[in-house]
């Protein structure tokens, strides 16, 4: 995903089309308000929800399938900006 930085203060908040994430920032980079970056979720980090919990670095997806391959669950989703984001964990 690619953003604009809209806030730094130890953390840098990232406007997405997707929504708005925050991360911890880098010491190889003074991030300023307007910087454009892209943003990299690592899979072992998303959990997925049928409901908002009104937290930080939430998105909204649109379930669109699910392949189970060995003991493997891959889901499709859409963002509400049209792009496919995919999550593979194990199945349980």
């Amino acid at each position: 995903m690619t953003g604009t930085v809209i806030a730094t203060d130890g953390e840098i908040e990232i406007d997405t089309p997707a929504g708005r994430f925050n991360c911890v920032e880098s010491s190889d980079h003074n991030w300023s308000i307007g910087d454009t970056t892209s943003l990299v979720i690592s899979a072992d980090l998303i959990r997925l929800s049928t409901s908002a919990v009104n937290d930080k670095n939430e998105m909204e997806c649109r379930f669109i399938s699910e392949e189970f391959v060995g003991s493997i669950v891959t889901v499709l989703t859409e963002t509400p900006d049209g792009a496919d984001f995919g999550n593979s964990t194990p199945a349980t």
